[in-house]
């Protein structure tokens, strides 16, 4: 993967963060299965388009879509996902899994 030099007005939005370092990085597109985004807003895009056939457009569709509805995204790169093999500890990845299921 090639990394691109960020914007000098991306590079001025990050500055003005609390906490430049792990400030969000906005992406015109994402890989496409490796996102977060809230639900509602998912349905509301469309979700996938069950008309793809082929396997590796789905981001630059999504992409676009988010886009033209006037949504942003980025890269978070100080993100992290926590895991707890504790039944009691809701985690994210149990958050979602008890929303789909219900």
């Amino acid at each position: 993967m090639l990394w691109s030099p960020l914007s000098v007005q991306e590079q001025a939005r990050r500055a003005k963060d609390p906490y430049p370092i792990t400030a969000d990085i906005r992406t015109p597109t994402m890989a496409g299965g490796l996102f977060a985004i809230n639900r509602e807003w998912f349905i509301e895009l469309g979700m996938y388009d069950d008309g793809q056939d082929i396997w590796g457009g789905e981001n630059i569709d999504l992409s676009f879509r988010v886009w033209l509805c006037g949504g942003t995204q980025c890269c978070v790169p100080a993100a992290r996902w926590p895991m707890s093999s504790d039944p009691n500890i809701l985690t994210p990845l149990a958050a979602a899994r008890s929303k789909i299921s219900r």
